[in-house]
């Protein structure tokens, strides 16, 4: 079971927290259509002033998504953590953004996410979708 124990969380409890993150956020929910091979119903696009973290971006395509689907508004901020470990990734990363035209909306932080983590403000961000090192003892440190 490894070094961490498990808290035992029902469905219902997990439910009621997210409705009430999302209760706290400025959003709208959009039906998408296009029947049942769609990838999803509706889209969550997030108001003015939403702060979005992202921990490992490699080439964007996440959180291009993100960009072009959710953080729609003119005032979305995004903080994108990636140490880039493969040739080429970051002139990747940075080509395909500058190509969405939101490259203003992000700040790249180029470095392990254990380390960067701790030199950005805590508590600032809305959402946080962690993608970086797929080991558990990485994911659970960029978790906390």
């Amino acid at each position: 079971m490894g070094e961490h124990a498990r808290v035992p969380v029902s469905e219902s409890d997990a439910v009621k927290w997210l409705a009430q993150a999302l209760r706290d956020l400025p959003l709208t929910v959009e039906p998408l259509g296009g029947g049942p091979r769609a990838r999803a119903d509706a889209v969550i696009r997030v108001g003015p002033d939403v702060h979005y973290l992202e921990i490992g971006v490699s080439e964007g395509r996440s959180l291009l998504w993100m960009l072009e689907n959710v953080l729609t508004h003119a005032s979305a901020r995004v903080t994108a953590i990636d140490p880039f470990l493969e040739p080429g990734t970051e002139a990747r990363f940075r080509r395909n953004l500058e190509k969405s035209g939101n490259a203003k909306k992000v700040r790249l932080v180029v470095g392990y996410s254990q380390a960067e983590l701790k030199s950005l403000e805590a508590d600032a961000y809305d959402l946080v979708y962690v993608d970086g090192s797929h080991t558990a003892d990485d994911g659970m440190a960029d978790a906390v």
